[in-house]
Order: structure tokens, then sequence, then C-alpha cells
């Protein structure tokens, strides 16, 4: 049986999925670094009913605050990226064609990866701060989180 559970990358993708952590958590590891990973054990069923506890990383990056092609969320299965969406000056599609600004890093399972089939994301234009990107990209990803800020003297990060 397999152990790595990238049979399940595309459903995990599609599923739900909650961090504990809020984000006015992730806020201010933001301000404080540019960058936040947290990670969570997200259970999942497979085709015969099987449930499987996979450990999940939600990487987020805002290192520049004005400058949006330095922003990225990835989510991370065994620390290959299975979701994400980001922003490049330019980038080849999955259609061939290149592309520029927000899209999203699409899980193809044959490649066991979604590194390089990125989709342009139309939504992404009404960003207003680093503040306002995570909660966007959180809600297309499936991302939830807790409703309670944890405070900086409680933060579930390492």
């Amino acid at each position: 049986m397999p152990t790595d559970f990238f049979f399940l990358a595309g459903q995990i993708v599609a599923e739900k999925k909650y961090f504990h952590c809020s984000l006015g958590d992730i806020s201010h590891q933001l301000e404080a670094n540019g960058h936040c990973e947290v990670e969570t054990e997200h259970h999942t069923r497979d085709d015969y009913s099987t449930i499987h506890p996979v450990v999940l990383r939600l990487n987020i990056s805002c290192k520049n605050q004005s400058n949006t092609t330095s922003w990225s969320v990835a989510l991370k299965l065994h620390n290959i990226r299975v979701d994400g969406i980001d922003n490049e000056p330019i980038y080849p599609g999955m259609d061939g064609a290149f592309h520029e600004g927000w899209h999203r890093h699409v899980w193809n399972h044959r490649q066991q990866s979604a590194e390089r089939n990125k989709i342009p994301v139309s939504d992404l234009g009404v960003i207003k701060g680093r503040d306002h990107f995570p909660n966007i990209v959180f809600n297309l990803m499936g991302i939830l989180l807790d409703r309670n800020d944890h405070g900086p003297d409680e933060l579930p990060f390492d």
C-alpha cells in the first residue's frame, strides 16, 4: 500500500483543509518575518472509504509589502507543492502560451507535482494589501482557519 499519499493529492486539493491558527496569527508572522509556515494533520478518505491522516504544510510568503510578485501561498504534502497561488511577471501556462500575473498551481498526478502546471486566476485583482491577500487566497484554496486570534504570545508556529 502506498505510504506517500500522493495518490490522494487531487482529492486533498478539492477538500476543505483546517489549520489551527487565525488570520490574525498569520498576519503577525507576515508582518514580523515576511513569511509564515503552518502544519496540520488532515484526514481524507480514499475510494475504499479508508481514512488516511496526512500532514499538510501551508507556506505563505509576502516579503515585500507592496510588490505582489513576491507573494505566494503553497499547500505542500511531503514538502511537494500540491496546490498554490502566486504572482509572476511572466509564466508559461498549461495551454502553452505565456501569461502574466496571478496564477494557480495545479496538481498533475503523472508528474507528481504542481510546480509547472499553472492556470491564470483573474479574481485576485481586487487584493488591497498584504493583510487582504491570504484571506482571498485561502478562500479559493479551501483553507479554513480559527476565528480566534491567539495573539503574539501564543502563536502555534515554530
